[in-house]
């Protein structure tokens, strides 16, 4: 099975080698030629790179499946996962049940309270409110998602975090937390960032499409160049409400991301 695997800039060169056969070393000669080739070497077209690609495999490069990445945080130190990538809707009950300890002062009929009013009570005006009922009440919210780049992914969490805050938390865990805020004066959301770690959960898709290979040569290629580029976080997996079951995940860990 052809698996094309964009945790970092080498297993994409390794999926292609295992793949088609394809060396590192010609990958690197065509982008050298196509670089002098353009007065601006960043601005090579995508369909360029595919067909160079193409031309070396002697073959139309295509993949099996794909792995992907999703980004999470957990209580250590269990990681979690045992039932699959489970979508909001079915996630969202753990969610809560993951919260209230850290709120020991609040009964378990109090939570359960201040959830019926996040969910049906409470005004939009109130932080959090509309955001969480909007994302809980439409299945197109519910995901699960995942980028399929890992590598890329910690340089953006470390530089801008412009793709990456689910590394700190979920939308709707920061719903909960601002609306928490508000309410009761308690910052719940430093409590869930004190008490977890990030995390990373690798698994694999066999749905395929073209755009995910574009992504990565043109990832290589500016790589090749010394341009930075993110174009990897741009293609994501959405489950659209089905979980990723527990047979399709590869590795769950938590990961260091100031090192």
């Amino acid at each position: 099975m052809r698996v094309l695997d964009c945790e970092s800039a080498a297993s994409i060169y390794d999926s292609l080698l295992k793949s088609y056969g394809i060396e590192r070393l010609a990958i690197s000669g065509v982008f050298d030629r196509l670089k002098d080739k353009h007065a601006y070497p960043d601005m090579v077209h995508d369909s360029e790179l595919i067909f160079e690609l193409n031309r070396l495999a002697n073959s139309y490069v295509m993949f099996d499946a794909v792995y992907w990445f999703h980004l999470g945080r957990s209580f250590p130190p269990q990681v979690g996962f045992e039932d699959g990538i489970l979508p909001l809707g079915e996630a969202i009950d753990g969610i809560w049940d993951s919260l209230h300890p850290l709120v020991t002062h609040f009964s378990a009929t109090q939570w359960s309270e201040f959830r019926q009013g996040m969910e049906h009570d409470f005004p939009d005006q109130i932080a959090g409110v509309h955001d969480y009922c909007l994302k809980v009440s439409e299945s197109f919210h519910w995901g699960p998602f995942g980028y399929l780049g890992l590598e890329v992914a910690i340089q953006d969490h470390r530089a801008t975090r412009v793709f990456t805050r689910y590394w700190d938390q979920s939308e709707v865990i920061e719903n909960i937390c601002n609306c928490f805020l508000e309410k009761e004066g308690i910052d719940l959301l430093r409590l869930f960032k004190e008490s977890t770690q990030p995390l990373i959960v690798k698994f694999i898709s066999h749905r395929w499409n073209d755009t995910y290979l574009e992504r990565a040569i043109r990832f290589l290629y500016l790589a090749h160049i010394h341009q930075p580029d993110s174009s990897l976080l741009g293609a994501c997996f959405d489950g659209e409400g089905k979980r990723v079951a527990p047979e399709d995940i590869v590795e769950r860990r938590f990961i260091k991301l100031d090192e």
